[in-house]
């Protein structure tokens, strides 16, 4: 009887994905000055090195690459001003995947 082979977490849960609910975050806006602070909203970044990810590599500035995150939830934390909630989570990134469609393929 053959073994078989245990999937990557990070490949089973691609492989079991079917359609990707894909959020495609605001337009970057400044505010005008200090009053309007609060109206000011800038995309979340990560910063990467080649021990975190090998991959960076064959990035360039300017180019589009899809990736994979896994990541383990530090902590979800819930604003409640009365009229609307507000949710922020610190994620602890775990696995990394480049699933950026190749040329030719």
């Amino acid at each position: 009887m053959k073994k078989k082979k245990a999937n990557h977490p990070l490949a089973e849960a691609l492989a079991n994905v079917g359609k990707a609910d894909v959020h495609t975050l605001p337009k970057e806006k400044e505010s005008g000055g200090i009053a309007l602070e609060a109206s000011s909203y800038y995309r979340p970044s990560i910063y990467l090195d080649q021990g975190d990810f090998p991959g960076i590599k064959d990035f360039t500035a300017g180019q589009t690459v899809n990736l994979a995150i896994t990541c383990e939830v530090r902590n979800v934390t819930t604003d409640d001003n009365g009229k609307d909630k507000s949710y922020n989570a610190s994620l602890k990134i775990m696995q990394i995947s480049d699933i950026t469609p190749r040329k030719g393929a």
